[in-house]
């Protein structure tokens, strides 16, 4: 099912709900428990139906291009997808789902690469699920304004006020009133930084990565860093072309590769792979303390692992370049088909349920080679 297809166009702004009730994403949301203090709507099949009919009787979403209407019209269909996979009872008898943003973003990302939804449009579904809670809390920030220019850097801000409106709307609970004033609050944050619609301007590369890891760092300081290393973290999916990339690219640049490591020391990609990894940073530590420029060759497909990664490279004061290779799924699994050591199908569906696309906040440079 294409959810841009259900979307709702002027001038009568009709709901399509069939197609989207049989989708099983939104199959899986019927009798998922909510907390009732936050949703007395009931089940987050309910939620789901009021935030979209909230969204589509908003003027400020009707008065988006279409193009982007549909993206936030998406979002507002597929925001809480995550619950069923993460909802249960506490054992003071509340129900939470903790993580399902996190969870639901990645199964939306699945469902839109199944459909090849083009990657722009894509991610910027997925960045605004994975952050769709976060205007809620914008208040309890140390700096909310600092939440403000952080969320700017993922998403476009002016949907994320707009979907978070519809959220609160699509509620029946006490705080329903004290949501939209917070909402309304992030929202004026927007022009004041001048966010709205585009990423808040840092000074350079260093200054973004440095403020995202410090709390306390100022936007407007331009930072400069003598730098170590030169060091390419390539991310992707086994197949996905980042042997090949890296011999056109980078010829004669030292590689630590973890599929080496892994065929020298016959483990298994559905073995434990902490032995692999931990062979990998030894590696990587003597090019850096050389100072010698290298490229991490892994599928670095989940953010803590890269996290892990980067972080390492950062306390040698490396200069960091993620680069991500993406192709189509049907050409992914001929690619790993003709691949000397084939990556079992299982293991392959367990690092689509870890996906998570590389950020911006993550390293100082970001490079996509996306083939659609």
């Amino acid at each position: 099912m294409n959810w841009f297809e259900a979307c709702p166009q002027p001038p009568h702004w009709q709901i399509a709900w069939a197609p989207l009730e049989t989708h099983p994403l939104w199959q899986a949301l019927r009798g998922c428990p909510q907390d009732p203090n936050h949703h007395a709507e009931g089940d987050v099949w309910n939620h789901v139906h009021a935030v979209v009919e909230a969204l589509v009787s908003l003027q400020s979403w009707r008065d988006l291009p279409q193009d982007e209407r549909e993206i936030v019209f998406a979002v507002a269909c597929l925001h809480d997808v995550g619950k069923p996979a993460t909802t249960k009872t506490e054992p003071d008898g509340r129900i939470s789902s903790r993580g399902h943003s996190r969870v639901g973003t990645i199964l939306a990302r699945n469902d839109l690469w199944e459909q090849r939804c083009p990657f722009a449009r894509r991610e910027a579904i997925c960045n605004l699920i994975q952050t769709h809670m976060r205007p809620f809390y914008w208040l309890e920030q140390h700096r909310p304004n600092r939440e403000t220019i952080l969320l700017s850097q993922l998403v476009c801000c002016e949907h994320l006020a707009i979907l978070a409106e519809a959220d609160a709307r699509g509620r029946i609970s006490e705080s329903k009133n004290q949501l939209l004033e917070i909402v309304a609050l992030f929202a004026e944050s927007l022009s004041d930084l001048d966010c709205r619609r585009k990423p808040f301007a840092f000074p350079n590369d260093t200054s973004r990565l440095a403020y995202a890891a410090d709390p306390n760092a100022s936007e407007l300081i331009h930072r400069f860093e003598s730098f170590g290393s030169q060091v390419i973290l390539l991310s992707g999916f086994p197949g996905v072309g980042k042997d090949t990339w890296l011999r056109q690219q980078h010829p004669n640049l030292p590689v630590v590769s973890l599929d080496e490591i892994r065929a020298s020391f016959g483990i298994s990609p559905e073995d434990d792979q902490g032995a692999v990894i931990q062979q990998g940073r030894e590696a990587a530590r003597a090019y850096l303390r050389q100072g010698q420029d290298f490229a991490w060759n892994a599928t670095n497909l989940s953010a803590r692992i890269r996290g892990e990664t980067v972080r390492l490279l950062l306390d040698y004061h490396a200069q960091v370049r993620i680069v991500y290779l993406e192709v189509p799924l049907t050409r992914l699994a001929e690619q790993n088909r003709s691949r000397k050591a084939r990556v079992p199908d299982s293991v392959m569906l367990r690092l689509r349920d870890r996906w998570e696309v590389p950020t911006c906040l993550e390293a100082h440079q970001l490079e996509m080679h996306i083939h659609e």
